[in-house]
């Protein structure tokens, strides 16, 4: 079977089955956090007159959420999921026996975690956008400020969810190396004026937000913002570089049927 074919036979397969996972569902609903929030803001002020309540909420609260938070624990548990829930449930020495290549295997899988991420991130991220600033979305600035944003949601979905998927094939417990780079790598790093920052996923993702619009707080606390096409450029290369040494590692590795994840 070539290889795009199996790609293809993979990322449907895995699409059926993760449609039908609790955990898709419970990450859907926490990506609506920010959004009932913005409702409640906005009906808890309707009426008065010069209430910037929205546009507070969205730089301060929703912004922060998905690209701290979110966007990279989902990037985490999706990522790691790919190599990971297969060991857990004694079936990836199975699964690899399949008339697939073994990169067909990991890249499907990969492909099926990165279009559920963006189907759930892109959506949630531009209807708060859209409650947060009301009509000023349908202005060119409105639009261009909402493009950056999900060019933003897009690029570090990607390199978040490629970055955990190679940690996923490299150990046996990505996840908790996972929390250690998200909460403590990347979250000290922010402190560290220079070119450390360079060193981070969250450095060249928040080169890519409107800087002037998301306001003064400990999102954009020390950062020194690379030029946009250069942070833009360096996702897309990450996510590639992620991608394919996972899929070499995954393709060169052996998995035996008594192989747990301790």
């Amino acid at each position: 079977m070539a290889l795009p074919t199996s790609i293809a036979v993979v990322f449907g397969f895995f699409s059926r089955l993760s449609l039908r996972n609790r955990r898709t569902w419970l990450l859907m609903g926490a990506a609506f956090i920010p959004i009932l929030v913005l409702l409640v803001a906005r009906a808890v002020t309707a009426g008065r007159t010069g209430s910037a309540i929205g546009p507070v909420l969205f730089h301060q609260m929703a912004v922060p959420f998905l690209f701290t938070l979110y966007i990279p624990l989902m990037g985490l548990l999706g990522g790691s999921s790919c190599v990971g829930d297969e060991i857990d449930q004694r079936t990836l020495v199975f699964l690899t026996t399949r008339p697939v290549k073994k990169s067909a295997v990991l890249v499907g899988k990969a492909g099926v975690q990165a279009a559920i991420s963006l189907g759930i991130v892109l959506p949630a991220l531009l209807l708060s956008f859209a409650i947060g600033f009301g009509s000023f979305i349908l202005s060119s600035e409105g639009l261009a400020r909402l493009g950056k944003y999900l060019l933003a949601a897009g690029l570090a979905t990607l390199a978040y969810t490629g970055l955990f998927v190679l940690l996923g094939t490299l150990m046996k417990k990505p996840v908790i190396a996972g929390i250690v780079y998200i909460f403590g790598w990347e979250y000290v790093v922010q402190f560290i004026p220079g070119s450390t920052q360079h060193l981070t996923i969250s450095h060249y993702v928040k080169s890519l937000l409107p800087y002037k619009a998301a306001g003064e707080g400990f999102l954009m606390f020390q950062l020194e913002p690379s030029p946009v096409l250069h942070a833009a450029m360096v996702l897309l290369l990450l996510s590639a570089v992620f991608l394919v040494l996972a899929t070499r590692v995954f393709s060169q590795k052996e998995y035996v049927l008594s192989e747990p994840r301790v």
